[in-house]
Protein backbone atom coordinates (compact mmCIF):
# COMPACT_ATOMS: atom_id res chain seq x y z
CA UNK A 1 0.00 0.00 0.00
CA UNK A 2 3.13 2.17 0.83
CA UNK A 3 4.33 1.53 -3.04
CA UNK A 4 1.00 2.40 -3.94
CA UNK A 5 1.51 6.20 -2.19
CA UNK A 6 5.20 6.46 -3.70
CA UNK A 7 3.92 5.33 -7.23
CA UNK A 8 1.23 8.31 -6.91
CA UNK A 9 3.56 10.41 -5.74
CA UNK A 10 5.63 9.79 -8.67
CA UNK A 11 2.62 10.16 -10.77
CA UNK A 12 1.81 13.87 -9.49
CA UNK A 13 5.40 14.48 -9.65
CA UNK A 14 5.22 13.48 -13.39
CA UNK A 15 1.99 15.77 -14.44
CA UNK A 16 3.73 18.63 -12.92
CA UNK A 17 6.67 17.95 -15.31
CA UNK A 18 4.02 17.62 -18.18
CA UNK A 19 2.65 21.25 -17.08
CA UNK A 20 6.14 23.26 -16.97
CA UNK A 21 6.89 21.42 -20.64
CA UNK A 22 3.53 22.98 -21.81
CA UNK A 23 3.95 26.39 -20.26
CA UNK A 24 7.57 26.53 -22.03
CA UNK A 25 5.34 25.37 -25.16
CA UNK A 26 3.38 28.42 -24.64
CA UNK A 27 6.14 30.62 -24.39
CA UNK A 28 7.45 29.04 -27.85
CA UNK A 29 3.98 29.67 -29.15
CA UNK A 30 3.63 33.33 -28.53
CA UNK A 31 7.17 34.14 -29.69
CA UNK A 32 6.11 32.15 -32.82
CA UNK A 33 2.80 34.27 -33.19
CA UNK A 34 4.92 36.99 -32.66
CA UNK A 35 7.09 36.91 -35.20
CA UNK A 36 4.33 35.68 -37.92
CA UNK A 37 3.10 39.12 -37.09
CA UNK A 38 6.28 40.89 -37.80
CA UNK A 39 7.05 38.85 -40.61
CA UNK A 40 3.10 40.00 -42.33
CA UNK A 41 3.60 43.37 -41.36
CA UNK A 42 7.26 43.55 -43.16
CA UNK A 43 5.60 41.76 -46.06
CA UNK A 44 2.89 43.67 -45.96
CA UNK A 45 4.67 47.25 -46.24
CA UNK A 46 6.82 45.65 -49.17
CA UNK A 47 3.74 44.67 -51.10
CA UNK A 48 2.18 48.01 -50.36
CA UNK A 49 5.71 49.88 -51.68
CA UNK A 50 5.52 47.24 -55.10
CA UNK A 51 1.71 48.10 -55.30
CA UNK A 52 2.44 51.63 -55.34
CA UNK A 53 5.10 51.75 -57.33
CA UNK A 54 3.40 49.81 -60.32
CA UNK A 55 0.44 52.22 -59.94
CA UNK A 56 3.02 55.04 -60.46
CA UNK A 57 4.42 53.59 -62.93
CA UNK A 58 1.32 52.63 -65.28
CA UNK A 59 0.51 55.94 -65.90
CA UNK A 60 3.87 56.73 -67.03
CA UNK A 61 3.97 53.94 -69.71
CA UNK A 62 1.49 55.58 -72.04
CA UNK A 63 3.68 58.34 -72.12
CA UNK A 64 6.88 55.78 -72.81
CA UNK A 65 8.51 57.77 -69.89
CA UNK A 66 9.13 54.22 -68.74
CA UNK A 67 9.35 50.86 -70.83
CA UNK A 68 7.16 47.90 -70.99
CA UNK A 69 9.90 45.62 -69.15
CA UNK A 70 10.29 48.09 -66.13
CA UNK A 71 6.19 48.07 -65.91
CA UNK A 72 6.49 44.14 -66.40
CA UNK A 73 9.20 43.79 -63.02
CA UNK A 74 6.83 46.28 -61.18
CA UNK A 75 3.68 43.96 -61.73
CA UNK A 76 5.82 40.93 -61.61
CA UNK A 77 6.84 42.48 -58.11
CA UNK A 78 3.61 43.13 -56.59
CA UNK A 79 2.39 39.63 -57.88
CA UNK A 80 5.14 38.32 -55.79
CA UNK A 81 4.81 40.48 -53.07
CA UNK A 82 1.00 40.07 -52.82
CA UNK A 83 1.86 35.73 -52.50
CA UNK A 84 4.47 36.05 -50.22
CA UNK A 85 2.28 38.39 -48.34
CA UNK A 86 -0.12 35.68 -48.51
CA UNK A 87 2.17 32.74 -47.10
CA UNK A 88 2.89 35.33 -44.09
CA UNK A 89 -0.24 35.16 -43.36
CA UNK A 90 -0.73 31.67 -43.55
CA UNK A 91 2.52 31.61 -41.13
CA UNK A 92 0.88 33.81 -38.92
CA UNK A 93 -2.51 31.50 -38.71
CA UNK A 94 -0.49 28.55 -38.27
CA UNK A 95 1.31 29.85 -35.12
CA UNK A 96 -1.53 31.09 -33.46
CA UNK A 97 -2.96 27.78 -34.03
CA UNK A 98 -0.01 25.96 -32.69
CA UNK A 99 -0.64 28.47 -29.64
CA UNK A 100 -4.37 27.16 -29.32
CA UNK A 101 -3.12 24.03 -29.46
CA UNK A 102 -0.15 24.51 -26.59
CA UNK A 103 -2.80 26.05 -24.00
CA UNK A 104 -5.49 23.27 -24.27
CA UNK A 105 -2.41 20.83 -23.99
CA UNK A 106 -1.15 22.88 -20.87
CA UNK A 107 -4.96 23.27 -19.82
CA UNK A 108 -5.10 19.34 -19.95
CA UNK A 109 -1.66 19.11 -17.77
CA UNK A 110 -3.12 20.88 -15.60
CA UNK A 111 -6.46 18.96 -14.92
CA UNK A 112 -3.89 15.84 -15.17
CA UNK A 113 -1.91 17.25 -12.05
CA UNK A 114 -5.22 17.50 -10.19
CA UNK A 115 -6.35 14.38 -11.01
CA UNK A 116 -2.95 12.58 -9.74
CA UNK A 117 -3.08 14.65 -6.35
CA UNK A 118 -6.37 12.96 -5.92
CA UNK A 119 -5.08 9.68 -6.67
CA UNK A 120 -2.14 10.55 -4.29
CA UNK A 121 -4.64 12.17 -1.48
CA UNK A 122 -7.00 8.89 -2.02
CA UNK A 123 -3.59 7.02 -1.65
CA UNK A 124 -2.67 7.93 1.58
CA UNK A 125 -6.21 7.95 2.59
CA UNK A 126 -6.06 4.29 1.74
CA UNK A 127 -3.28 3.64 3.66
CA UNK A 128 -4.21 5.64 6.78
CA UNK A 129 -7.25 3.74 7.09
CA UNK A 130 -5.81 0.51 6.21
CA UNK A 131 -2.72 0.72 9.31
CA UNK A 132 -5.50 0.67 12.03
CA UNK A 133 -6.99 -2.35 10.60
CA UNK A 134 -3.93 -4.71 10.16
CA UNK A 135 -2.87 -3.42 13.48
CA UNK A 136 -5.95 -4.98 14.49
CA UNK A 137 -5.68 -8.61 13.00
CA UNK A 138 -3.49 -10.15 15.52
CA UNK A 139 -6.19 -9.31 18.12
CA UNK A 140 -8.85 -10.73 16.17
CA UNK A 141 -6.90 -13.99 15.34
CA UNK A 142 -5.84 -14.18 18.89
CA UNK A 143 -10.03 -14.06 19.58
CA UNK A 144 -10.65 -16.66 17.28
CA UNK A 145 -8.14 -18.49 18.73
CA UNK A 146 -9.93 -18.52 21.87
CA UNK A 147 -13.38 -19.06 20.55
CA UNK A 148 -11.73 -22.19 19.07
CA UNK A 149 -10.61 -23.17 22.25
CA UNK A 150 -13.83 -22.63 24.30
CA UNK A 151 -15.87 -24.52 21.57
CA UNK A 152 -13.57 -27.07 21.66
CA UNK A 153 -13.92 -27.20 25.42
CA UNK A 154 -17.37 -27.32 25.53
CA UNK A 155 -17.47 -30.24 23.16
CA UNK A 156 -15.31 -32.22 25.22
CA UNK A 157 -17.11 -30.95 28.75
CA UNK A 158 -20.82 -32.40 26.81
CA UNK A 159 -19.57 -35.70 25.58
CA UNK A 160 -17.81 -36.47 28.85
CA UNK A 161 -21.36 -35.53 30.43
CA UNK A 162 -23.33 -38.64 31.49
CA UNK A 163 -26.89 -37.13 30.44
Amino acid sequence: MVSAVSGSQANVHSAQADATRWAAAIDEARANVSNAEQGVSRTKAEWTYAANNLHRLEPLLAKQFVTVDQVDRARTSEIAESEALKQAESQLRMSQAGLQSALAQYERSRSDVDESKAQHEQAQHAVTTLDPLTNQRGAKTSAIENARYNLNNCRSTRRSMPW
